[in-house]
Parts: C-alpha cells; structure tokens; sequence
C-alpha cells in the first residue's frame, strides 16, 4: 500500500473512532443520525474538512456521491459538536506514531507553539465579537487558536480555539502543557512565552525548551544585568514570595500568588498562576547571539552546552518560523481565511477540519521522495498549495487511485533558493483630494 492510500484509511479510522469514543455531543446529535440519511457522522466530518473556498453549494455539487441541499447541510452540521472534530485531529496527528521518528533532531522532536487569529462573520451578540470605536460595522468577531506545532513533520500536537476575548496564550499552553504527555522533545516558542509560570511548567515536565526573551525594557531582572554582546552563561534565577530586605538584597524575584490570607490585593494586581511551592529555584542557560542584521537575540534554554553549542540553539530558533508559514498555509491553502458560515460553532468546525485536511496533506508529501537531477541549477520541492488542492480532490473520492495522487503531486515542484529575502517595499499613500472630480 502506497503512502496515499495509508493516510486514507488512517483518517478514515480517526474518524470512526472519534466517532465511536468521543464523548462530545449537541443536543440534536441522537435525533440527527439516528437513522440511515444521505449524510451521516462521517461524511459530514470528512464534508467540513475538505471544502474549500467556494459556495457552499458548490462545495456540495463538486463532492463526489453527495446530493443534499445546503438547508440539509447546515441541519446536519448543527448536531455535530467542534470538539468532535479536535478529537479526530488530535488521533490522526498522533506524535507517537513510529512513523514520526524520522523527524526528530538529536531523538527529541522539536514542537513549536504559537498563536493565529481567524476572522468569523460579524455578530454583535457573539462571545467572540470585539467593540471598536469609530468603526463602520461597530468592531469585529475573531477566534485565536494556541497552537503546538511539530517542526520538522508539520504535524499539529495539539491546539486549543476560543474568542479572542476569552483568549490566554499562557493559559492556552499550560493546559496543553499539563494536559499531554511528550515524547523527548524541544519546546521552541517567540517571546510571549518567556513567562516564569511556563518555563516552571517545562521543567517541571522534564520538556527541553528554547524560548526567545525580551533583552531591554521589561526584560527579566538577571537578563537585564547581562552585558549586551555574545555570551553563552548559565543563571540562576530564586523566586519567591517574600519581599523582605534580606530576600531583595539576594536578588530573588517576588512572584504574587494571591494566596496570603487576610491581603486584599488591588484590581490592577497580577496575580500568577504559580503552582509549584516557593521558594523556587530555576536553573537555566542563557545564549546571546548576533543576527546578520547587528541585532542581539536573547534565548532561554535548558539543553546541554555539551550536546547543543550556542550556535545550535540559535539555529534551533531559526526554526520556529516554519510555524508561521503553516499559519499560512491553514489560511490560504487550506481556506481557512473564508468561512461559509455565520454562527461560531460552525466557524470552529471549520477551523479544526482544515487543520486536520493539513495534517493529511503533510502525511502524503513527507512520504513522497522526488526525483534528484544533479544538472539542475537548484533543488526541488512539492508544491504544498496545489498538494493540498490535489489530496482535498483525493480524500473526497471513492476508489481514488493513490499511485496517481503521487504521480500528478510530483509533477508540481517549486525551486529551493535559500539565503533568499525580499525588501518590502513600503509606499505611503498621498492625501488624495475631492477636487479630482472636476471635469
């Protein structure tokens, strides 16, 4: 069996299993799929995952054996719950799989974590709906979704999606955090993450981490002390509780948990969501690195100095960008920067299945090997976003041959041009007057 054909019948058991075992159900779903109809739990999911940009009735005409109304459609939909769907992505891009451990730097996986906002249709009412001042429609509706990301496989860890204005990355990934086990891996996140509540969560876990800091202004105290040139030192940073003189005078740094009994703390008080007892020691190695722009980059890591130099570490980082190519290819390849829906629930339907039609699309291309041509100038890769247009086309089709998905999938490459970046070239935009009406 090809690779095709495997990620196929993977996703179809994803399915039937989330399906058979997941817990998540509406109020109707008992009622809507009690019986035999045109479209049952499993062609609805496998439906919202693979659409794409069109109308929906469209979509509806285009997928093969299908012959419902989009009225039909959008009933079905309704007693299908979101989570139904994460519990489908989370099997099927499963981390454990030994075919991921072809992926792996050093026998740990490296799994960056990020966030990225989808807009949804404008609803006042909405959780997700956000009041602007002076503008037109009266603000906007958007959800963020925090997600884990593995780097070298592209496969989703793990993700968690709320409104924006329910939203907590810190909280988002310390659940996440808690909640999964991992295999040895890295932990590579931007500067939003360099909490003391987070980083106490990875080691903690006994989860490597390469985490980006601020370097200047609200930069960690012992950050702060450190020259500003290449250094590669380790630190050692005490936090607890107490503000006494004795305990400034060390160096410690006060951490606010909210928990001493008779204090009433201020409105305005941050209160961390330190768990572990204080006082807490947190050992960690400090590598300050020169960008080819001058700049000084700044990374917190607890990987050895003997198996990982500085110069590693700042290449592990580099890294983290594929994270926001991936963000892009949900948004554009995928379809996920156009809803065909209006309530949230939908919205989060769809926003989970073009993560799981990616996880599909990147199962097929890491198990395609291309052709080598040492005459040509430069390397070649798949291009994803006509893959993603191919295996969408694929998955949809009954008896759909996967010899000729990685036939027509190998014919579409692009050139590989490292060392490549382009100036944006900004245009400020002149005042434009009403007088250019004037014949």
């Amino acid at each position: 069996m090809n690779i095709a054909d495997e990620v196929k019948a993977e996703l179809e058991t994803a399915i039937q299993d989330a399906i058979k075992y997941c817990h998540w159900k509406t109020d109707s779903s008992d009622k809507a799929f009690s019986r035999k109809r045109k479209l049952d739990q499993a062609t609805m999911i496998k439906l919202l995952c693979l659409m794409g940009g069109n109308s929906l009735r469209k979509e509806l005409h285009d997928y093969p054996n299908v012959d419902v109304s989009a009225s039909s459609f959008s009933e079905r939909r309704a007693a299908i719950h979101p989570y139904l769907l994460h519990d489908v992505l989370c099997r099927f891009s499963d981390i454990y799989s030994e075919k991921n451990d072809a992926f792996l730097c050093k026998g740990r996986k490296l799994i960056g974590m990020d966030g990225v906002h989808f807009n949804t249709a404008l609803n006042s009412n909405a959780p997700s709906f956000v009041p602007v001042p002076n503008f037109k429609k009266g603000g906007y509706n958007q959800y963020k979704a925090t997600v884990m990301f593995d780097l070298l496989s592209h496969q989703t860890v793990d993700m968690t999606l709320s409104p924006i204005t329910e939203q907590s990355e810190h909280h988002d990934a310390a659940f996440m955090v808690a909640w999964n086990s991992f295999p040895p891996c890295i932990m590579i996140c931007d500067r939003l993450y360099s909490a003391y509540t987070l980083i106490a969560d990875f080691l903690e876990k006994k989860m490597d981490f390469v985490i980006r800091t601020k370097q200047n202004v609200g930069a960690m105290k012992p950050i702060q002390a450190l020259p500003m040139k290449e250094l590669d030192i380790n630190i050692e940073i005490v936090l607890t509780d107490n503000q006494s003189l004795e305990s400034k005078a060390k160096g410690h740094i006060y951490v606010c948990t909210g928990s001493k009994r008779g204090k009433v703390n201020s409105p305005k008080t941050y209160v961390s969501r330190f768990a572990y007892p204080l006082p807490y020691t947190m050992p960690l190695r400090v590598v300050r690195g020169k960008l080819p722009s001058g700049e000084f980059e700044t990374l917190l890591t607890s990987l050895p100095r003997d198996e990982f130099s500085a110069e590693d570490v700042m290449e592990l980082y580099r890294l983290r960008w594929r994270i926001e190519l991936f963000f892009r290819h949900i948004k554009y390849d995928c379809g996920a920067s156009r809803m065909k829906c209006k309530k949230e629930q939908y919205a989060q339907q769809e926003i989970y299945g073009h993560f799981i039609t990616s996880a599909a699309v990147w199962k097929i291309i890491n198990g395609i090997v291309l052709e080598r041509n040492t005459n040509n100038a430069y390397e070649y890769k798949i291009d994803v976003k006509m893959a993603t247009y191919l295996v969408k086309q694929f998955l949809a089709t009954p008896n759909a041959s996967g010899d000729e998905l990685i036939k027509n999938i190998s014919r579409y490459v692009v050139q590989v041009k490292p060392n490549r970046a382009n100036v944006r070239n900004l245009r400020s935009s002149s005042f434009v007057p009403f007088n250019y009406r004037v014949a």
